[in-house]
């Protein structure tokens, strides 16, 4: 009370900082909104996350490493090299080579912006190799000489295109679907006895993760047999 006697002005004060911080306030979501806008990764992270890296721009491995997982799902860490980006890890320390170096610039979202197109061409071209050198008889080895997320996709495109011919030959061999059923048998087997051997720990995620896809495919084939599938326009396809 005795302060406010003494200050006359004091409440006018009071309301007009408190209008200066609501435009402040105001001003700063309209920045943040337009950054998220350039990068809409950007909206996964809380207002005070964002800011952090905003602010820290200049710090990637100090603080823009730290929020790398909570923009891209399971992405840890990136290389970096004379301003340069080469390399993503995962959690499961899977590393990845960029096709081609990203280049760090002064606004964060824009390196940011390039990494994910780098992570997508790159994931992209590897794709093509893997499909390129996939071998129904050195699957085996394949599997331990590719990226996991191109294990996991390549064989599912394999498997449903080797699928489509065991059904489409139905008209002509009634045991066709049999025939692939038993190969899928045959790969699970090698599968199974790969996980049994010497691997890193980032082998024996991918193959336990392609066995449990490969269970799954086989029970489809199986049920397909025994519904007598003989189209590739059938439903149960």
């Amino acid at each position: 009370m005795k302060v406010i006697k003494n200050s006359p002005f004091l409440v006018q004060q009071l309301q007009d900082n408190n209008k200066m911080l609501d435009e402040i306030t105001k001003a700063l979501q309209e920045y943040m909104e337009r950054k998220r806008s350039e990068f809409p990764r950007f909206y996964f992270l809380s207002d005070d996350e964002l800011l952090d890296i905003l602010a820290n721009s200049d710090k990637v491995s100090e603080v823009i490493m730290l929020h790398l997982k909570t923009l891209f799902d399971n992405l840890v860490f990136l290389d970096i090299a004379d301003g340069e980006i080469f390399k993503m890890h995962s959690r499961e320390k899977e590393v990845c080579a960029f096709t081609k170096p990203v280049k760090l610039k002064a606004e964060v979202q824009a390196w940011l912006l390039d990494v994910q197109k780098e992570m997508m061409f790159t994931i992209q071209r590897r794709m093509k190799d893997g499909y390129k050198a996939y071998t129904d008889a050195g699957r085996k080895q394949w599997t331990r000489e590719h990226p996991g997320q191109v294990v996991a996709v390549v064989a599912q495109i394999m498997w449903a295109q080797q699928s489509e011919e065991a059904i489409t030959l139905m008209v002509e061999d009634r045991s066709s679907l049999e025939t692939w059923k038993k190969q899928n048998d045959e790969q699970l087997k090698g599968l199974t006895e790969l996980v049994r051997s010497q691997l890193t720990d980032l082998e024996r995620c991918i193959i336990v993760a392609l066995i449990t896809t490969d269970v799954h495919a086989r029970d489809i084939v199986e049920e397909m047999r025994r519904a007598g599938v003989s189209s590739i326009y059938d439903f149960n396809w």
